[in-house]
């Protein structure tokens, strides 16, 4: 649910796809940063309204997005009438997402999303990213989850920002926009790594982590790298020999990474723990360490 002076409506999030609530929370806050609470307890949903009572709709406060487990707790933040937030749930049966539309509010539900839908999704990231490239052929390479869709697109994103044709080969950048964190982790070059992370903001970091996790599933699907999944990591036929070494040293760790990337998804939907920015570099750091 969300209210604020430019949009003075009602919304109601129901998706079990995390990035798309994420992404459609951005966009519609604007320049305003959203500061997420997952909510489990009436305590908590409590603590967070007792914490935020003072706050005016016109102040300078951040938009918050509560996501729920049950449709009681979400039926109940709704009458309390708090301010200035999105809330979201994974599912809702039809019944009670009628019970809520009894309550005058503006329900977007994505638990089953038409191919409109998907395409308003791909809409959205290029107008966040302010970006002309085309995401559409994504939509038939991929099965309607819409969070598959997604890191597709940050991945081709990013893709566009980094590499430059020329006439023998691509070539990256050396702009410090994330991409390149992929290279020094198969260099095992934890300085380099560093020196990038530094210079990145949250939202660069974040892209990165995505890709990232996407190159994690290709390493866990089969003890050998075949040449096709070589070029799913890596677009650049000069990285893949540096690959092949590194998954050959860090194939028993894979399962490990994994499950750090699980504690970051975690901080990601509101948990508590330490900053999600130090849970993604402790990930990069930990995949570029040497382990020969």
């Amino acid at each position: 649910m969300m209210r604020n002076s430019q949009t003075p409506e009602t919304i109601c999030l129901v998706s079990p796809y995390r990035r798309w609530i994420d992404l459609y929370c951005q966009i519609l806050a604007g320049n305003r940063s959203v500061t997420h609470q997952h909510i489990e307890t009436e305590k908590q949903l409590q603590e967070h309204i007792q914490s935020t009572q003072h706050n005016s709709l016109f102040s300078d406060n951040p938009f918050y997005h509560l996501s729920f487990n049950k449709p009681a707790l979400l039926s109940q933040s709704i009458k309390l009438n708090t301010a200035a937030i999105f809330l979201s749930i994974n599912q809702m049966s039809y019944a009670q997402i009628k019970s809520l539309s009894k309550l005058q509010i503006t329900i977007k539900d994505m638990q089953y999303p038409s191919r409109s839908d998907l395409q308003t999704v791909i809409h959205h990231f290029a107008k966040q990213r302010k970006t002309s490239c085309s995401f559409n052929h994504l939509l038939q390479e991929h099965s309607s989850n819409i969070d598959d869709i997604l890191e597709a697109c940050e991945r081709q994103y990013l893709l566009s920002l980094d590499l430059q044709n020329n006439e023998k080969t691509a070539i990256y950048h050396s702009s410090p926009n994330g991409f390149r964190i992929a290279e020094f982790i198969y260099r095992e070059d934890p300085s380099a790594i560093k020196r990038i992370l530094d210079r990145l903001d949250p939202q660069q970091m974040t892209s990165a982590y995505w890709l990232i996790v996407k190159q994690l599933g290709v390493f866990s699907q089969s003890p050998e790298l075949t040449s096709a999944e070589l070029m799913q990591i890596s677009p650049l036929r000069s990285l893949h020999t540096i690959i092949k070494t590194w998954y050959s040293r860090h194939r028993k760790k894979i399962t490990q990474y994994r499950q750090m990337c699980i504690q970051i998804e975690e901080k990601m939907k509101g948990s508590k723990g330490p900053d999600l920015e130090q849970l993604i570099m402790f990930l990069f750091l930990s995949m570029g360490r040497s382990n020969g």
